[in-house]
């Protein structure tokens, strides 16, 4: 069964909706069912909004800021606020309309939900009503797929739409007993419909079947040693460099081992909203001090949010509890009892971890991994995207080299070199 829901758009009709259910069988979709406009999921972006964040870019972090806060606290307050999925018919909430009003702040804060939630938040503050929103969020999706279930058998599914970039959604929809396997596209929400768009037309076009083993997402641009090191000289007044090529991973896991923070920059960029061990900054997940070291020196991100884990994939049953593969970082897991104390940089306040399993077939970043392994017992290390706050993920060789010099990160292991500071 595949699930697209997220704020508003289209269907083949004109008619604007919130999502659409499809059985898949035999390289065929065949539509369901349509999640009415009124169910839209821009209430939770609105609530993000008037906690302070931006709109298509701070729902994850009031994911994060949820874990901090008690949902009990205005749990009925916020649960009026919010559509509800019961006995097969979708229950919209009365001023459903305002949330539409999302993407224009200054409208939605004028509007009496805007003016509800701020109420709400200067009453019981902000923690516990992203607590309460999460909380809702959570149980109106699962009690839909319960929904769904009920009527016809399904024991995969398949999630999209910006709304499921949400992990903790994500982990609770993988641990109901009737759900053997969870794949979420690698760029859920408005990026990856040109992906979907082009697959249907060849297949409209061909008649083949466009079936895809889709195991990474690193479709962007690769650059050459020869592009790295034109680009390592012309700073060569403020850099040094050696070239190490396959001693690359062990003097990487070691420098970590260190307590160095490193940039990371190899292959070919990501596509989607994730650092997955391509253009990332790298550090050791066993000291709790990492992620304050990371923020002072490069991110200054809200305290409340946490980095993430990248983990040898054949051995993520050991440190995450219902552990399956997610090599797009889209999955949260419990973390194992007794192995917090291995990736306390690594894991969030809840005790849970959004996971990037990595694989021998992503040689070089697994075997950086498994370098740090051997050297540890640890096959965790800890991953954020490679990027100064508030600019976007490094591109070109001269950004990853500027973020050096600025001082974001001790080392950077860029291609075949490793780059310092004179």
């Amino acid at each position: 069964l595949t699930i697209s829901m997220d704020g508003f758009g289209p269907n083949a009709a004109g008619k604007n909706i919130a999502g659409q259910i499809y059985r898949c069988a035999d390289g065929k979709m065949e539509l369901v069912e349509e999640i009415p406009l009124y169910a839209t999921a821009l209430w939770y972006s609105a609530f993000t909004q008037c906690l302070g964040l931006k709109y298509m870019d701070g729902e994850g972090k009031t994911m994060g800021l949820a874990a901090y806060g008690d949902p009990a606290k205005c749990y009925g307050q916020v649960r009026d606020m919010v559509f509800e999925y019961r006995d097969g018919e979708w229950i919209g909430y009365k001023y459903w309309i305002d949330y539409v009003m999302v993407p224009r702040e200054s409208v939605l804060i004028k509007t009496h939900s805007g003016r509800r939630i701020m109420r709400l938040i200067k009453q019981y503050g902000m923690e516990h009503v992203a607590a309460a929103a999460q909380r809702l969020l959570e149980e109106r999706i699962l009690g839909y797929i319960d929904g769904l279930h009920k009527r016809m058998a399904f024991a995969r599914v398949a999630l999209a739409g910006g709304t499921f970039l949400n992990v903790k959604v994500n982990k609770l929809i993988l641990e109901l007993p009737y759900i053997d396997a969870v794949f979420v596209h690698p760029h859920a929400s408005d990026g990856g419909t040109a992906i979907g768009s082009a697959l249907e037309l060849y297949h409209e076009k061909t008649g083949e079947k466009t079936v895809l083993n889709l195991m990474d997402s690193n479709l962007g641009k690769e650059y050459s040693n020869e592009e790295i090191l034109s680009a390592l000289r012309q700073h060569s007044d403020r850099v040094e460099w050696e070239e190490l090529d396959g001693e690359l991973p062990a003097y990487v896991a070691n420098a970590l081992t260190e307590g160095k923070v490193v940039g990371w920059f190899q292959g070919r960029e990501e596509w989607g909203p994730r650092a997955l061990g391509r253009r990332s900054v790298l550090a050791d997940p066993r000291n709790p001090e990492t992620r304050e070291v990371i923020n002072s020196k490069m991110k200054s991100r809200d305290w409340f949010m946490p980095f993430a884990p990248s983990c040898m994939e054949d051995k993520g049953h050991l440190y995450f509890r219902n552990f399956t593969s997610t090599p797009f970082m889209t999955l949260a897991f419990d973390v194992v009892k007794g192995k917090e104390s291995d990736i306390s940089a690594a894991i969030h306040v809840d005790n849970t971890a959004r996971v990037h399993s990595v694989r021998p077939d992503n040689p070089l970043y697994y075997e950086t991994i498994s370098k740090f392994y051997e050297k540890t017992g640890v096959p965790v290390i800890l991953n954020t995207s490679f990027n100064k706050h508030g600019l976007p993920i490094v591109h070109r060789p001269s950004e990853a080299i500027e973020h050096l010099i600025w001082g974001c990160v001790h080392e950077l292991a860029i291609g075949g070199y490793i780059v310092r500071l004179k």
